[in-house]
């Protein structure tokens, strides 16, 4: 059953994101086919949230072979795109630190990711004992 989503993607503009694609790359080093991020729409230190995009078109690089006639985004690739999202909130706060993704406790999929479409993002940020960062992470698809 699909989760509600933690931000409406209707009070934002994925032509006029707070990040575009150029500003992510000042943050984050994954290029081509691994840039599972085109944009940020929100940052907000105060709730430890941030929330991004990632466009889904029908010809996406996946799509021919993931489902052949019934394309889905890869649950990988949504993962990535997550760890990415946190990974610029992490350099906002953390400025001059690099991060890493190092695991996933839990990944559960609620929703098929299908194009043409958008793969929004939500994270909230905490901190946990001896100083490890950890984020969650819930995604949805969405049409503007």
């Amino acid at each position: 059953m699909p989760q509600e989503p933690l931000f409406d993607p209707a009070r934002y503009d994925v032509n006029k994101p707070l990040f575009d694609k150029e500003a992510i790359r000042k943050f984050n080093q994954q290029r081509f086919e691994m840039e599972q991020l085109d944009g940020v729409l929100f940052h907000d230190e105060e709730k430890q949230m941030i929330g991004g995009f990632l466009r889904l078109p029908s010809d996406a690089w996946w799509s021919r072979g993931h489902f052949p006639g019934h394309p889905i985004l890869p649950g990988v690739l949504a993962l990535e795109g997550a760890g990415q999202l946190c990974s610029i909130y992490f350099h906002q706060v953390q400025k001059g630190h690099r991060m890493g993704l190092a695991k996933v406790e839990v990944a559960r999929f609620y929703q098929m990711m299908e194009p043409p479409g958008f793969f929004t993002s939500p994270g909230s940020w905490f901190t946990n004992d001896r100083d490890s960062r950890n984020s969650k992470c819930r995604g949805s698809r969405t049409e503007w």
